[in-house]
């Protein structure tokens, strides 16, 4: 057998050269020690190779194996991050803490308006403090949310069917393109803002100011978080000057539904503020609020104000190059008040071509009750007020049947007929869910009586004509019928006035 002196492969007997190598073959074929060498370290060469080829292939794989436990592993730890069940314990253990920092920074709104801050939750926070066991009942609807398999999607409608919740366990896109994002998101609260007097200005927390453009204004305004608020009202006029703080939770139990969206009425009056009807025998004498010429004639001085129960109010008239002066009243709790002048002489009233005023008046107004509601105002003046937006709520537990207005003097008034707004007509809404007045009975100081219908959907005066003229010191209107209210059972009248 001869084999090559170069690579050692085994070559035929008659063959000069190696078919592998082509190195030439010697005559005898045999393997010298140097060719020995030669093919042992080729061939160990070769070993060498197929090995080190072997160990990188292992180092490959065990760094890919590596890489994909710790992909794994942060997929784990970051789905478990992202869950919704985090979600809902990072904002509990918020709540818990009461950290303003933390509160805001797990909560979110749909609503862009709505801001959410360290300083905005603070009205969140004072809320749970007075009301702890409202934080436990926040954390069980959002443990309850969790568990649900019907988490909300869509942003639009997620407080649609849900507006007991104020807040609710959205997912809202992907966190690092691969986790679902899942979110607590408050529900905003709106504010249907009700101010008496035009100049009031209002402020509501930190940044909502609001300035009344004019009388009985109603203003929406919003969004806010749920809370505790405090609202300060200023007034500042001619004559008098008014302050007043409150505070307004804004809640679930305190507001109302309207187009799937949460209000919560806040009427800002002051009681102190009045408004009046003066008359006199002459209608071109100038009205005087607290030695102030008003620049009001008393023809025009109806509704006039506001002014308070410490304004003292007279007039003066100018006649022949001299000035006549009134005597001088106190509003305190009168709403119409009548100038006397009683230093004038014969010939002034001859030269005046005025004679005394006529219309019939009534001062002092009583009622069998009326409906006590902290932050409203349901007073029994309110129907002698000239202000259509306020109202006399009769106060018992049923359809209030029976229950009485009264409007005296202390002097006999001649009148022949009344005029009443009926029900609530501040707005569409409260009119309707309230009661109305369907049948009335009258009752008069000189005995007589007599029973009237009224119309309802009427938001303006419905005039009852006597036929006839009645001298009276009172006016005693006793509802004998009502419309029934949507709502509630409380039964109202707007204004009422004689002629």
């Amino acid at each position: 057998m001869k084999y090559c002196t170069k690579c050692g492969d085994e070559i035929n007997a008659n063959e000069k050269f190696c078919t592998r190598c082509g190195n030439r073959i010697d005559d005898d074929g045999q393997l010298k020690g140097v060719q020995i060498n030669n093919i042992l370290n080729t061939v160990i060469e070769q070993f060498k190779l197929k090995i080190t080829i072997s160990k990188k292939s292992k180092v490959y794989a065990a760094i890919l194996i590596c890489l994909l436990i710790v992909f794994v592993g942060l997929y784990q730890v970051g789905n478990h991050t992202f869950s919704k069940d985090m979600a809902v314990e990072r904002f509990k253990d918020s709540l818990i803490s009461a950290n303003a920092k933390k509160i805001a920074k797990n909560l979110t709104s749909s609503n862009p308006s709505l801001k959410i801050n360290e300083v905005s939750v603070q009205h969140l926070i004072k809320y749970l403090n007075e009301n702890p066991a409202y934080t436990a009942s926040i954390i069980n609807s959002l443990e309850a949310q969790s568990k649900s398999i019907n988490i909300q999607r869509d942003s639009e409608e997620k407080f649609i069917g849900n507006t007991d919740k104020d807040f609710v366990l959205v997912k809202r896109g992907k966190k690092f393109l691969i986790f679902d994002n899942y979110v607590i998101e408050a529900k905003p609260y709106f504010i249907n803002l009700n101010i008496g007097i035009k100049g009031v200005k209002v402020n509501i927390g930190e940044d909502c100011t609001v300035v009344a453009e004019s009388n009985n204004l109603n203003k929406e305004i919003g969004p806010f978080i749920l809370g505790i608020y405090e609202v300060k009202a200023e007034y500042s006029g001619a004559y008098v000057k008014f302050q007043k703080k409150m505070e307004v939770k804004l809640t679930g139990s305190n507001s109302y539904n309207k187009s799937g969206v949460s209000f919560i009425e806040v009427p800002v009056n002051f009681e102190e503020a009045k408004f009046i009807n003066v008359d006199s025998k002459y209608d071109d004498a100038e009205l005087y609020i607290n030695g102030k010429n008003t620049g009001v004639l008393i023809k025009d001085a109806k509704n006039f104000g506001p002014v308070d129960s410490s304004s003292k109010i007279y007039a003066v008239r100018k006649f022949e190059g001299r000035e006549i002066q009134s005597s001088e009243v106190q509003v305190s709790n009168r709403n119409f008040i009548y100038l006397e002048f009683t230093k004038e002489t014969s010939q002034d009233k001859v030269n005046s071509g005025q004679t005394p005023s006529k219309l019939p008046f009534f001062n002092i107004v009583s009622a069998s009750s009326e409906l006590k509601e902290v932050g409203y105002n349901h007073e029994t003046k309110n129907v002698i007020d000239n202000n259509k937006t306020t109202a006399w709520v009769e106060g018992s537990a049923d359809d209030g049947i029976g229950e009485w207005i009264k409007l005296e003097n202390d002097s006999t008034q001649n009148i022949s007929g009344i005029k009443i707004i009926n029900g609530y007509t501040k707005g569409n809404d409260l009119y309707y869910q309230n009661n109305r007045v369907s049948k009335i009975t009258l009752e008069f100081s000189d005995g007589s009586s007599s029973t009237y219908d009224l119309k309802d959907g009427v938001f303006d005066f419905q005039n009852i004509d006597f036929g006839k003229t009645i001298s009276t010191k009172y006016i005693k209107i006793t509802i004998a019928g009502i419309y029934k209210g949507s709502i509630y059972k409380d039964t109202c009248i707007s204004e009422i006035s004689v002629y």
